[in-house]
């Protein structure tokens, strides 16, 4: 839609988008984020993945300033963004751009918690206000992309009453007055508020259905099988898998980045330092717990809508990006706890750096393993592009071909699976918003007027007529389909050949053990 705008100013990409997708209406922030990146790159992917990774290290580094703001040991204060950055539970945001504004919202929330506890360390009202102001503006903005930050904003208030109430004025109000106090966290609350509200008004797909509780059970047994299952108790298998798909060069970075990690764990903590020492038994579980609150919050937005889905390794873990925190500060804690229980505090503090490079280590060979689906996608999309170039080199305005002979899926990653993706690629080929495209790989019907396809629970008809062209990419073959008996002979012919891997929309065509173990055990109880 960017590249086929008429205006390519940044103004006009930016109304354009919400012309003409109404489901991005409830993402200002993303919209402009889309449109500022286009601006800056086209359709050359390079600068996009470069902008993506940047936001990543800034999310890294801003959560270990919002821990030292804390004032946990600094060795928890690397170990936790560490892991919480290398860990694969919501790969799909470094890879799919329609994702890359998970991570832009998480950098601009972290931005916003030490804002906000820098507000509560200052003694001096105006520099209190000074670091709210920075925080509200980052809030607002990370509240009007994806809203799975908007519950974290509660975190903001609590925490930074436990900063200020370290103060000698103990706490706001004794600085501030209650009206100050007041509102110092009610305009937290107001943006989260404001923004749920605009939200709720031009989202589609709120409501979870008539059964609430199922729902909830549900949500939570998949967000805890997803963090914890495949990337928890199942991540060596999960390594195991990755490995071959990561490749030598994959696996060198990771043991370099592990032994990396494992060495700057100790050199980064000061033994003379008391404030520098590990938690106790007692401190890794109480960091669990806190783990598991933010985890809880990261998914909570999605106590909303039914408009989710799950999944280890394709697209649906993209939802993951915010409750992956909480996993991260549990997946820390539990190494601590586990190193805790070593008598010798040399062999406790080894223990727990060997168990933080090991998290790092297999995060990094599963991403990377994941990585290589991607770049395979990209180049099969380039070839079946490539073959529609060739059986249509012109399209006449208002045209639409409909793609079978291809398989939607590379392992996780995604070739073409909806009318939307091929849509866009026939757009952008011969750049024209007038040529429609889908793909007849999934649900699809010949109806009385027209081949209706679905996915995502979302339906799109194509009308039969002259201009409605079924490509079968295996025989090298172009259908006009005029109508429904047409239709049904074409699609009966090249639906019947088809040897793909089964996939599931969200997941691609991987499920590992554990997810099959999940899937299994969820319909036995009915959810």
């Amino acid at each position: 839609m960017l590249s086929t705008a008429e205006d390519q100013s940044l103004t006009s990409l930016v109304r354009d988008q919400y012309a003409t997708n109404p489901n991005l209406a409830m993402r200002p922030t993303q919209v402009v984020y889309q449109a500022f990146l286009f601006r800056l790159f086209g359709l050359e992917p390079l600068g996009y993945h470069l902008v993506n990774l940047g936001v990543l290290i800034a999310v890294a580094v801003l959560l270990s300033l919002v821990l030292r703001e804390l004032r946990l040991p600094r060795g928890l204060a690397v170990a936790v963004p560490a892991v919480y950055a290398l860990m694969p539970n919501y790969a799909t945001a470094r890879f799919w751009f329609a994702s890359f504004g998970y991570l832009l919202g998480m950098a601009l929330y972290l931005l916003a918690l030490y804002a906000d506890l820098r507000a509560a360390s200052s003694e001096h009202r105006r520099t209190v206000w000074t670091w709210k102001a920075l925080a509200l503006v980052t809030l607002t903005t990370a509240a009007f992309g994806y809203e799975v930050v908007i519950p974290l904003f509660l975190l903001n208030i609590g925490l930074a009453e436990v900063v200020a109430r370290r103060l000698p004025s103990r706490g706001f109000r004794a600085r501030m007055g209650p009206a100050g106090t007041a509102l110092l966290h009610g305009s937290t609350l107001a943006v989260a508020v404001a923004a749920g509200l605009y939200k709720a008004s031009v989202a589609v797909g709120v409501g979870v259905g008539s059964s609430p509780l199922r729902y909830t059970l549900w949500l939570g047994s998949s967000s805890v099988a997803t963090n914890f299952g495949t990337h928890g108790v199942g991540l060596p298998h999960t390594v195991g898998w990755a490995l071959p798909h990561a490749g030598i060069g994959g696996v060198a970075i990771a043991i370099l980045v592990g032994l990396g990690i494992y060495r700057y764990l100790a050199v980064v903590r000061d033994p003379r330092s008391e404030g520098d020492a590990l938690p106790f038994r007692g401190g890794w579980l109480r960091m669990g717990v806190v783990g598991l609150v933010v985890f809880a919050l990261g998914y909570s937005i999605f106590l909303t809508t039914g408009r989710i889905a799950f999944s280890s390794t394709g697209i649906a873990n993209r939802v993951a990006t915010a409750g992956a925190l909480g996993a991260a500060i549990v997946l820390v804690g539990a190494v601590g706890w586990i190193a805790s229980r070593l008598r010798s505090p040399r062999l406790r503090d080894r223990a727990f750096r060997a168990g933080i490079a090991a998290l790092c280590l297999s995060g990094i060979v599963v991403v990377n393993g994941l990585a290589s689906f991607w770049v395979q996608s990209w180049e099969e999309q380039r070839e079946v592009l490539a073959d529609l170039d060739a059986a249509f080199p012109r399209l006449a305005p208002g045209s639409t071909v409909l793609l079978g002979g291809v398989c939607p899926y590379v392992g996780p990653a995604i070739v073409f699976e909806s009318s939307w993706d091929l849509q866009g690629a026939l757009r952008v080929r011969h750049g024209d918003k007038s040529v429609d495209g889908d793909v007849t790989s999934g649900v699809v019907s010949a109806e009385p007027q027209g081949v209706v396809t679905q996915i995502y629970q979302v339906e799109v008809m194509h009308p039969y007529g002259a201009r409605l062209f079924l490509y079968d990419r295996r025989a090298g073959t172009t259908t006009v389909l005029v109508d429904q008996s047409a239709a049904r002979r074409a699609l009966s012919t090249q639906v019947s050949g088809t040897d793909c891997p089964e996939g599931r929309p969200g997941a691609g065509t991987i499920d590992l053990p554990f997810d099959v173990l999940f899937h299994w055990f969820r319909s036995r109880i009915g959810l």
